[in-house]
C-alpha cells in the first residue's frame, strides 16, 4: 500500500466533546506526518461529527459511532478501522506533546 499510514492513532470518547477539539488541533502540531486518527464515538449523546469534521480537511481522519460498549471496546473498534503499520492511543482529554507519541506506539500483529 503506497499510501499506507505509518500510525493509526486511535482515540475513543464518550460525552467529552469539549476536549476533542482541543486534542485534535494538538495532533496538527505532530512532527510525524504520516499517521491517520481514528475517532470512535462511544455512545456520545451528539456532537462528535460536528467536533470532527473541521478537522476532515486536514488530518486524516476516520469517524467510527456505535452504541456505548465502553472504552476498551471503542479502541478496539477504532483500531479495527486504522490501516496503520503502527499504533499508537490518546484519549480526549489531551495528547503528549509533538515529539512523545512516536515513541509510545506499537507494532501491529499479522493478525492485527
Amino acid at each position: 500500500m503506497a499510501n499506507r499510514p505509518s500510525v493509526s492513532l486511535v482515540m475513543a470518547t464518550c460525552d467529552k466533546r469539549e476536549y476533542l477539539a482541543f486534542t485534535l488541533e494538538a495532533l496538527l502540531a505532530q512532527t510525524e506526518s504520516r499517521f491517520e486518527v481514528v475517532v470512535c464515538d462511544d455512545g456520545t449523546r451528539g456532537g462528535v461529527a460536528d467536533v470532527v469534521a473541521p478537522f476532515a480537511d486536514r488530518l486524516d481522519l476516520h469517524l467510527v459511532v456505535q452504541e456505548n460498549r465502553g472504552r476498551a471496546a471503542a479502541r478496539n473498534a477504532a483500531l479495527e478501522r486504522g490501516k496503520g503499520i503502527w499504533w499508537s492511543s490518546s484519549t480526549t482529554t489531551g495528547w503528549p506533546r509533538p515529539v512523545s507519541w512516536p515513541r509510545t506506539r506499537t507494532r501491529r500483529t499479522a493478525a492485527g
